[in-house]
């Protein structure tokens, strides 16, 4: 359902993060599953750490963006809909990169801001209201 391009790893090539969606799939099922896949350098792309796993829902987007100023990008993951029960929609969730050079590393830090989350905002939801 959505994807960016953005470097997740500091290493100056650009990663691919694929979130997934859809209403097909029984809920929690595995395709639902994020994927981030690492540049090698070269256009190479091989699947890498997926820092949504857990989150096994239907996603609507996922963007990159510097939410707590540090510099380099986090993740903005939208999600969309609960599976199955359409249109009830589900959370979405923000991952703060800690990323080393080398170390893929995404901390989930929704609940810090708890009054932009409080509501499943799901297919409504839209990154200019953060």
């Amino acid at each position: 359902m959505g994807l960016v391009l953005f470097d997740a790893d500091h290493d100056g090539d650009l990663d691919l993060y694929c979130a997934s969606g859809s209403n097909e799939f029984e809920a929690n099922a595995k395709n639902y599953q994020d994927r981030l896949y690492v540049n090698e350098g070269k256009g190479n792309f091989r699947l890498g750490h997926a820092c949504a796993a857990a989150q096994l829902y239907s996603k609507s987007c996922v963007k990159a963006i510097d939410f707590d100023n540090d510099g380099d990008l986090d993740l903005f993951i939208g999600g969309r809909v609960k599976p199955g029960a359409y249109p009830l929609p589900v959370s979405s969730f923000i991952y703060r990169n800690d990323s080393k050079p080398g170390a893929i590393k995404f901390t989930d830090v929704t609940k810090k801001w708890p009054r932009a989350f409080k509501h499943r905002i799901g297919m409504r939801c839209h990154l200019d209201r953060f």
